[in-house]
């Protein structure tokens, strides 16, 4: 009879941790998608807008669109990870994190754009998401 109730009572112990384990990792696996996702529409963005200044000769724009580029390859891939439920979603999120952080100090360099701006904003809480789910540690 004890043998029964121990084996129940650690069935269901075992299960209720699982449970809140899946919920924890479902709840921060939707909030990284969502802020990789955000910064990925953010840079797509501010990439356009790099673009453009680019096309009529203003060379300063050139460090910022490498950074925002080398950013979105990365939180593209971080976002599909996290969508298809990768088991690579921490190494994918150790590398966004420091892309976003390169792409944030070149965007807060022209922070009177606006586009800029907004990209910087996105890529640094990004990179706190990114850290939090064990990315490694921030730099800068």
């Amino acid at each position: 009879m004890n043998r029964r109730f121990f084996l129940s009572a650690s069935t269901a112990a075992l299960a209720a941790s699982s449970s809140v384990a899946i919920a924890e990792e479902s709840k921060a696996g939707k909030t990284l998608l969502d802020y990789s996702a955000d910064c990925t529409k953010k840079g797509e963005l501010c990439l356009q807008h790099c673009v453009e200044s680019l096309s009529t000769g203003n060379k300063s724009m050139a460090a910022c669109a490498a950074s925002v580029r080398e950013m979105l390859t990365y939180c593209h891939a971080l976002t599909e990870g996290v969508a298809r439920k990768s088991k690579h979603v921490k190494a994918l999120a150790k590398i966004a994190l420091e892309t976003c952080k390169d792409c944030e100090t070149e965007c807060r360099k022209h922070k009177n754009m606006e586009v800029c701006l907004q990209c910087a904003e996105s890529c640094a809480a990004c990179a706190k998401e990114c850290q939090s789910v064990g990315g490694g540690a921030a730099t800068g």
